[in-house]
């Protein structure tokens, strides 16, 4: 194992575009870089039935169909033919059937770095994930259901942050007649200077707790790296190593009294979407969590609407049924209720 600053010190180093550029022709169109897939040689149907349908005027794949992108803003790559994707260690492995570590020694001889080893600890000694993941010394106490309703409708902020201008514009679109919901364009540590009032930041994330991409690399980038591994921590003491989808808990952020990361995977791993009622159930969750822990100003992903390739619009209809189902529960259930959130048969 490498301790992860130098891991995060060599991807400093490994320009995405030039990488995938050696094994594959890459071709720039707008501010991606579209070339074919070196890893298949036909569209599976997986691939088609979760993500094809958004790309309808995608026209298949073979060796002369351009079905692989590379984001050099992200530093990710991601294939709509065989659902392939990740950042340049995941390609590396990929390409030469590499594990994790042999990955990262790969890429280090090819940009001429050296990888710094990680400490082993004695067996007794829990790790320093393991400690941060298991504080709960300011664990808040759950609150009543009126208790909760109440802090939502009327006393918490929702910050809806995207960078995505079209993202933007449906999220106001939709959340219009919502006074306590803003959207703020631009990016996280923008925003974060801005509104030093915040006092919880979501993170969409995966289920492992791996905060290297998008959003996630953006929170990590302003609360430290020592953030990602209290939530790693936290995954393995309380969920076996691997969160559920759409759940949520949230823990204290090191170093910043008060602010807690509410961590809400809207995935396994990074993929496309293949169910949008995820993007509905990670507001539910989430604003569910805020609640529970007291939060007053919050801050809100767009769930789902980069690696997920789900539509802005149909994101901000789900992102607003989860917000209206939280200020609006029931009080007693029935089929009759149940019925009535049939969202599968509008949104699927």
């Amino acid at each position: 194992m490498y301790t992860r600053e130098s891991i995060k010190e060599l991807g400093s180093k490994v320009d995405i575009v030039e990488l995938v550029g050696r094994y594959c022709e890459l071709e720039k169109r707008g501010k991606y870089y579209w070339g074919c897939c070196p890893f298949h040689e036909e569209l599976s149907p997986l691939a088609y039935s979760a993500k094809m349908r958004y790309w309808a005027s995608f026209p298949g794949h073979d060796e002369k169909t351009p079905s692989l992108v590379v984001n050099p803003e992200e530093e990710h790559w991601y294939c709509f033919g065989c659902g392939n994707g990740g950042d340049a260690r995941r390609f590396i492995g990929l390409f030469y059937s590499l594990d994790f570590d042999a990955a990262y020694e790969k890429l280090a001889s090819m940009v001429g770095f050296s990888l710094e080893e990680q400490a082993v600890l004695p067996p007794s000694e829990p790790s320093a994930a393991e400690k941060l993941g298991s504080a709960a010394t300011d664990e808040p106490q759950p609150q009543e259901l009126d208790s909760w309703r109440e802090s939502l409708t009327n006393g918490m902020t929702i910050d809806l942050v995207t960078d995505s201008a079209g993202m933007a514009f449906d999220l106001r679109v939709v959340f219009s007649e919502c006074s306590n919901v803003n959207v703020y364009e631009g990016d996280l540590a923008e925003y974060l200077a801005s509104h030093p009032e915040t006092d919880a930041i979501v993170a969409p994330a995966n289920s492992y707790g791996l905060m290297d991409g998008g959003f996630d690399k953006a929170i990590t980038d302003a609360f430290g790296w020592e953030l990602a591994e209290a939530a790693q921590g936290y995954i393995l003491g309380n969920f076996c190593g691997e969160q559920p989808v759409a759940t949520s808990f949230s823990i204290p952020i090191p170093g910043h009294e008060g602010v807690r990361l509410i961590h809400t995977p809207t995935m396994r791993v990074p993929s496309p979407i293949a169910d949008p009622l995820v993007v509905y159930q990670c507001m539910r969750t989430s604003l569910i969590e805020a609640m529970r822990t007291s939060r007053k100003h919050i801050a809100v992903p767009a769930f789902g609407g980069t690696c997920g390739l789900l539509p802005p619009m149909k994101v901000a209809q789900l992102m607003l049924e989860g917000y209206r189902q939280v200020c609006n529960p029931p009080t007693e259930l029935s089929w009759e209720y149940a019925d009535s959130r049939r969202l599968e048969d509008r949104y699927r």
